[in-house]
């Protein structure tokens, strides 16, 4: 390596501030201290006249050898610090608050009591949800003996022109290989689009790459592409063709594709047999295919996943029951407090004294100890056990399941009626305040006979019976009968004279037994969808929605948020750790951890940066909002020689280190042009330039001293 002149009047020049490549850390320490050089010419330049400064910097003379260290490459950024993302505290939509046991800004843990809901709510709410469930468990049972079409048909007539299916082959794959299981041409025509001056209309002759010549047609002209048929009965699709006008011109060439095409798809099982070949030509619903190992219909995944979010709704519910508490599912700060429910102090919450309902019961509220006393306020302390039971406060009796025949009244005479059947159920009394439109009008049958024995007769206003007398009921009614009542309602005005008979709303009728569905049932054309309309199930209908009662969010942890390059995002995966730094907190940092990277980066400049999020312990005194910095260590090499990141100068792209002092002229001598490798700002990789155990020197400056003169 040619040595530049080791005498100390020709060491190379330092190169501009400017031009020096930029170092962190202790590495920066000789720009800082050119800049308080600076930053002290300046104040002393701007002293009033007649007072004057003497400066002193205070450097030393450091002398060393390289030593063996690692060097780590380390990524730095910059954000604030975020609280985690709160956890709502749901109930299902249908219940009401009743009050609340926290205030928004409250810290709570885990399995404290955050709000009251009604229990009879949520007991009729459970059972209305299980029918639900018993009724799509039905269904479910009845789809899982069904499996998917075998037999894959033609939607349209046509020519068979690609097939690329193949017996023993997953129909999924084959489609996602090829786009489709077959191809069919549906207006009988193959097409090729060249660059060609034509006119529509024109015939030309299309030459096949065999060299047979057919007779075609420009169908169409767009912006200088014509696009040319020809009959698709014995071509190839794919094939490479020429065209040629009339006189023997050539207008171009290219490939032949379908004029008009249908993909035939399918997504399950695997081909079996192939009925049909290339180019034949075949009609609607022609058997083109058939699979096997088909498995269960769409349908029955369907029915299975609904079954699951109603699970997850029965769940909510039943957490609810024992007490009618919401209770906390995770510790932190509260939040989203409704202020227009009533706040109730937690401190009147009492324990309950059954140890196999462990948890709060509300003073006032429910309890439910073995026994129901829905409603009814509990103003007591603990009772004394020698006190004998309240027999009022015994266990709710069950409601009831009637069997109703449901009819329509046709005639109505003194001390009878006639009424044409419809249909009949099992159901509760809550559950057939409203039963009018079960009735259609359009359905004729053998009339039954009513006779007034004394029954209990009420009318139906849809949301409640109320008293009334068998004279009341008139032609026209719809009317609900049991063994010893007989109900009646008004149908409404769109209902009556066989206009368009409304969709049944299977939610008035919910744990209805349906297979209890008979007498003149079978006789609705295609069963309860031939009331004019189709009706959902009442699975599907049944509302899953949840609301929000408060929000808690986790005090253990904050995160931070920070902007990657796009040429560093690869070196950084979860889990790794990251060093966190906060400006409020100086001299204190903490460790934390890569919890999620955004694989969708955004581009500004043509340059994309991704965002990646560091999660930290929260200590007591961070807050949301606090400046922080991050380190991430990505690679640590193995031990390498290194020098001083402040010993080596640069100097038009070259690096030097001094191997002299001459401490007569207190001036570093024999620089000598080094190779250096990686950095972290405090130590520089040295790849050659030093022989083994050779010195250097290098000046370096912590302070400055200066004075002022008047």
């Amino acid at each position: 390596m040619k040595k530049p002149n080791r005498n100390e009047n020709t060491m190379p020049p330092l190169v501009p501030e400017e031009e020096a490549p930029q170092r962190t850390g202790s590495g920066a320490k000789w720009v800082t201290f050119v800049c308080i050089l600076l930053a002290a010419a300046l104040i002393i330049a701007s002293l009033p006249s007649g007072i004057s400064a003497t400066t002193r910097v205070n450097d030393k003379i450091f002398s060393a050898v390289p030593e063996e260290n690692v060097i780590s490459t380390v990524l730095s950024g910059g954000g604030t610090l975020e609280a985690q993302e709160g956890t709502a505290q749901s109930i299902p939509q249908a219940l009401e608050l009743q009050t609340y046991y926290v205030k928004n800004g409250e810290t709570v843990s885990a399995g404290d009591p955050v709000a009251q809901v009604d229990v009879v709510a949520v007991k009729a709410a459970i059972s209305e949800l299980q029918s639900v469930l018993d009724a799509l468990d039905k269904d479910i049972a009845s789809e899982s003996g069904k499996t998917n079409d075998t037999t894959i048909r033609a939607g349209a007539a046509g020519r068979v022109k690609k097939i690329y299916a193949q017996e023993g082959t997953s129909a999924a794959d084959t489609v996602y290989d090829n786009g489709a299981l077959m191809l069919l041409s549906l207006d009988g025509l193959m097409a090729v689009d060249l660059e060609a001056q034509a006119e529509v209309g024109e015939h030309v002759t299309v030459t096949l790459s065999d060299g047979t010549g057919l007779e075609g047609t420009v169908e169409g002209v767009s912006d200088g592409i014509a696009t040319v048929t020809v009959s698709d009965e014995t071509v190839a699709l794919g094939d490479n063709v020429t065209v040629q006008d009339e006189a023997g011109t050539l207008l171009g060439s290219g490939n032949l594709y379908i004029h008009a095409q249908l993909r035939v798809t399918g997504a399950y099982g695997t081909v079996s047999r192939i009925s049909v070949r290339e180019n034949q030509k075949v009609s609607t619903d022609s058997a083109l295919l058939t699979l096997e190992n088909t498995g269960h219909t769409a349908e029955y995944a369907r029915l299975l996943n609904r079954r699951s979010e109603l699970e997850a709704q029965m769940e909510s519910l039943v957490k609810l029951y024992k007490d009618g508490i919401l209770y906390a599912d995770c510790g932190g700060i509260v939040s989203g407090v409704d202020s227009t429910v009533d706040y109730t102090d937690p401190a009147t919450l009492t324990r309950t004294r059954s140890q196999a309902s462990p948890g709060y019961t509300a003073v006032g509220g429910t309890r439910m100890e073995g026994t129901d006393t829905a409603g009814k306020p509990d103003t007591s302390e603990d009772p004394d056990p020698s006190e004998p039971p309240d027999p009022s406060e015994g266990p709710e009796e069950p409601e009831e399941t009637v069997s109703y025949v449901v009819g329509l009244v046709t005639s109505v005479s003194e001390g009878s009626l006639e009424y044409v059947p419809q249909l009949t159920v099992e159901a509760k009394k809550s559950q057939m305040l409203s039963f009018a439109n079960l009735v259609n009008p359009t359905i004729t049958g053998e009339p039954q006979t009513l006779q007034d024995q004394g029954q209990t007769v009420c009318l139906s206003t849809g949301g409640m019976w109320t008293e009334s007398a068998f004279a009341e009921i008139g032609a026209g009614d719809a009317v609900l009968i049991s063994t010893d009542t007989v109900v009646y309602e008004h149908l409404t005005s769109n209902t009556p004279g066989g206009g368009q008979f409304p969709d049944i709303d299977m939610g008035q009728i919910s744990g209805m037994d349906t297979s209890a569905l008979t007498g003149a049932m079978s006789g609705l054309t295609g069963g309860i969808s031939g009331y004019g309309g189709t009706v959902t199930a009442v699975y599907d209908s049944y509302d899953t929605t949840l609301r929000d009662a408060a929000v808690i969010t986790a005090d253990e942890e904050m995160t931070v948020q920070i902007q990657v390059d796009e040429l560093d995002i690869l070196t950084l995966q979860t889990g790794m750790e990251a060093q966190v730094t906060l400006d409020a907190l100086t001299g204190t940092g903490f460790t934390g951890t890569i919890t999620s990277i955004d694989p969708y980066g955004a581009n500004s400049g043509g340059n994309t940066k991704y965002t990646v999020t560091v999660t930290v312990p929260r200590e007591g005194n961070m807050l949301p909002g606090m400046n922080a910095s991050v380190k991430i260590t990505t690679a640590v090499s193995e031990p390498v020689q290194t020098v001083p990141a402040e010993a080596v100068l640069f100097d038009s792209g070259k690096s030097w280190l001094y191997t002299g002092y001459n401490e007569k002229t207190d001036t570093l001598t024999d620089p000598v042009e080094i190779q250096t490798g990686r950095s972290d700002g405090n130590q520089v990789e040295l790849l050659s330039g030093l022989e083994a155990g050779q010195s250097f020197y290098y000046r370096y400056a912590d302070s400055i001293e200066y004075s002022f003169v008047g």
